[in-house]
């Protein structure tokens, strides 16, 4: 048994088939960890979407920090897949921001987090 059960995955982006990465859209969905240690989230793009992601904690689920996360993906125009993994998470709320800057894509992203 590992030592930090894994938790339910959660889609938290759907582009139900449709480009939801236009124009200068930002994309982000909030999701209370509750009390995973650590967490990934994996995101999908297809598309030639150009644009960038962030990472923000918060404890009370209403203002926001960028977590300054290093080495996130680089969206630059074709399709791709990535995972961002978290860990030390000490607050309660993450959000996952996309924001496009140019053309269009379909992006789909989902997060897991484990430890009590």
């Amino acid at each position: 048994m590992s030592q930090y059960p894994r938790k339910r995955v959660h889609q938290i982006i759907d582009a139900e088939g449709a480009n939801n990465m236009t124009g200068t859209d930002v994309l982000d969905a909030v999701t209370n960890i509750e009390s995973a240690r650590m967490g990934a989230y994996q995101v999908v793009w297809i598309g030639t979407p150009n644009g960038s992601f962030t990472v923000w904690g918060s404890v009370n689920g209403v203002d926001f920090e960028d977590l300054g996360l290093p080495s996130l993906p680089a969206v630059g125009g074709s399709a791709g897949t990535a995972i961002i993994s978290i860990t030390d998470l000490a607050f309660q709320w993450l959000r996952l921001r996309y924001v496009n800057a140019s053309s269009v894509g379909q992006l789909n992203a989902w997060f897991v987090g484990k430890g009590e």
